[in-house]
């Protein structure tokens, strides 16, 4: 091999070499990146977890609240409809006793 191409192979190894290192630190870059967003992916899912149980457990809870509002207001409407049959019970009494004093 003649000296100048022995120095030209040289070039284009030690060329090589460089363009393999190049290309390593951006794979490594590429891999933290990577893992930085795995990471955050993972804390947003966790989080999505907490705030799904978190709405469930809500949700429970307005249920049971939505019972407890249904089951006051059939009272409050059963109370009143009493109120209304004591109130008409009275009036027929007032008036009768209006018609005995007449």
């Amino acid at each position: 091999m003649s000296e100048e191409r022995f120095e030209r192979m040289e070039g284009m190894l030690a060329q090589l070499i460089q363009m393999v290192a190049d290309t390593n630190k951006t794979v490594n870059n590429t891999e933290g990146r990577m893992d930085r967003m795995e990471s955050r992916m993972e804390q947003v899912d966790d989080r999505m977890d907490r705030m799904e149980q978190r709405f469930e457990a809500e949700s429970e809870l307005n249920r049971l609240r939505h019972q407890e509002l249904l089951k006051e207001s059939r009272n409050l409407i059963f109370e009143v409809d009493h109120l209304r049959n004591q109130s008409a019970k009275h009036d027929a009494e007032i008036y009768k006793l209006k018609q005995l004093q007449s």
